[in-house]
């Protein structure tokens, strides 16, 4: 039996290796090239621009989009007017500032005396040049919640951005993604009973075929644009077994004792042919089988595999 063509498949499984490169996973911030080609109709045109400049000069030292952003908007902080503002950045030309807050209200005074003009000019500062978060600024102006100040920015039609923007920027920058990644973590071990259910309801999801098809295709248009990452699997797989024959060993006689059908699946899954329903579940009753017959070597696979992942 082939162990490499064995890895491939079990690497999968045992989820050591992600085909597709991940969202802000694990604290690790994204970089432009990845922002630009997986995310960049969620960017407003002015940084997609700005970021296409950066590429194009193919520069070691590339800033986070975080980074690019407030040096794109940071004239803001200078403009002494709403017009100003407008004219330096077109974008922001349909903020209105004809509607009238009623004189005195809650809302009318949390405005601290500014005009609507004034008040405009001082969320385009903070929110698009300093990129601060609506809670802080709701909490400093009095109110309760970000709910009052985004229905006083309704009002105006004033120009925001999205919430995957916003995503996007933080996620791009090493210590907030890091936030990010933290505060996750942190909820889902208050939520654990929701996560276990959410977690059933995606298995249930992925175990029907026409997810699996759509997953495959994904797969084979990601294998066509990245053809390096059947040579990393490669080299990860043949580092990772040299640090774990007992498992190696293991595998191959555990795989002698299968029956012959269990063989033929095996084979037909090796080589890259498509696997029957039945015949998955055979493939997945032989995996099952094997670390219920070892589960102490899932340890020295882990190793392993961290070891490999650190050998470069």
């Amino acid at each position: 039996m082939n162990i490499s063509n064995f890895y491939y498949t079990q690497s999968i499984y045992s989820n050591n290796y992600s085909p597709c490169p991940s969202f802000g996973a694990h604290g690790k911030p994204i970089d432009l090239k990845y922002i630009i080609k997986t995310r960049e109709k969620y960017l407003p045109e002015r940084i997609a621009n700005s970021v296409k400049e950066v590429l194009a000069k193919d520069s070691k030292n590339m800033p986070s989009l975080l980074e690019l952003h407030k040096e794109t908007y940071a004239p803001l902080l200078n403009c002494k007017t709403l017009d100003e503002a407008k004219q330096l950045f077109p974008e922001f030309q349909t903020i209105d500032t004809t509607y009238q807050f009623q004189n005195n209200c809650k809302t009318f005074r949390s405005l601290n005396g500014k005009s609507v003009n004034e008040f405009a000019l001082d969320m385009l500062k903070k929110l698009w040049a300093e990129v601060r978060n609506k809670d802080d600024i709701a909490k400093d102006m009095g109110l309760k919640s970000r709910t009052t100040l985004n229905w006083i920015l309704n009002n105006i039609n004033f120009v925001a951005y999205t919430n995957i923007y916003k995503i996007l920027l933080k996620s791009s920058d090493k210590e907030m993604n890091a936030e990010i990644a933290s505060k996750s973590s942190a909820w889902n071990l208050l939520h654990s009973d929701i996560i276990r259910e959410r977690n059933k309801f995606a298995s249930k999801k992925h175990k029907t075929p026409e997810y699996r098809k759509a997953q495959s295709e994904r797969l084979k248009a990601y294998d066509i644009e990245h053809p390096e990452r059947k040579e990393k699997i490669g080299a990860h797989s043949r580092k990772m077994w040299a640090n774990a024959p007992e498992v190696k060993k293991a595998i191959a006689e555990y795989t002698q004792s299968c029956p012959d059908y269990v063989r033929v699946v095996l084979f037909k899954k090796m080589s890259g042919k498509k696997l029957t329903e039945a015949q998955r579940k055979i493939y997945q009753g032989y995996l099952k089988g094997f670390w219920n017959k070892y589960p102490e070597l899932k340890k020295v696979l882990s190793e392993a595999c961290a070891k490999a992942k650190e050998t470069k």
